[in-house]
């Protein structure tokens, strides 16, 4: 009896392992809206609701984003069988439970307004080249002009990252899909970097919402969206 309730959890705790592993772009998305749920609350009682519309529309945007994540899971699932986990590491985990922040003393950096679609260009043209090295580039360049503004553009820079995280796993991906005598899984690839590169300017608008709750220390989405190339040589 016991030997059968063991064996019946494991193929459960197997399962959902494999579910997880299958739909990683969906896991994290739905880990993402559960974080910005409970950030939504915190902040909401520490800026007088003026955040509510910021995280509204973040996690209405993950939400739909849930309906993007699918094709690409179902696509990924071919790799995941042969022991590739494709849009797996590419998405790092979130905690399980949002942390309340630190209120931050007034930043030091003034804000100002950047050319977002400066950036927003030339990683299009990047992905239309099918360039990954140049999709890196161009995504770094994002990455340094946000140096200036450690305290603020910080979903902007979240996206910059996500980019450039993607396109560095790429070449392995598709050198290991190649080896196994799979299709490329390049196309993908780069259409999950185009999804990205769309949502530059809402991006940036959210982060325009953000600034004034940011002057005054209250350190919103900065908290929540660790760096994303800790761990990869840059």
């Amino acid at each position: 009896m016991k030997i059968w309730l063991f064996l019946s959890v494991f193929l459960i705790v197997t399962e959902r392992s494999h579910a997880q592993k299958r739909d990683c772009f969906r896991q994290h998305l739905l880990e993402a809206i559960k974080i910005n749920q409970e950030a939504k609350s915190f902040y909401g009682e520490l800026s007088k609701k003026t955040s509510d519309r910021i995280f509204r529309r973040l996690i209405r945007a993950e939400r739909i984003g849930l309906i993007f994540a699918a094709p690409f899971d179902r696509k990924a699932q071919l790799y995941h069988k042969q022991g590739i986990p494709l849009f797996c590491d590419e998405f790092i985990p979130i905690p399980p439970s949002f942390t309340p922040p630190i209120r931050l003393p007034p930043p030091k950096e003034d804000f100002s307004n950047i050319n977002w679609s400066d950036f927003r260009s030339d990683l299009n043209k990047a992905v239309d080249q099918g360039d990954f090295l140049e999709i890196q580039r161009s995504a770094m360049r994002g990455i340094k002009a946000l140096e200036h503004y450690p305290q603020f553009y910080c979903m902007l820079r979240h996206v910059f990252e996500s980019i450039y995280r993607i396109s560095q796993f790429a070449p392995q991906r598709i050198e290991a899909s190649s080896k196994l005598g799979l299709s490329s899984p390049k196309k993908i690839i780069l259409k999950l970097i185009k999804l990205h590169v769309r949502s530059i300017r809402s991006s940036y608008e959210i982060d325009q919402w953000s600034a004034p709750l940011q002057l005054e220390g209250i350190p919103v989405l900065c908290h929540e969206l660790p760096s994303l190339l800790n761990e990869l040589n840059n």
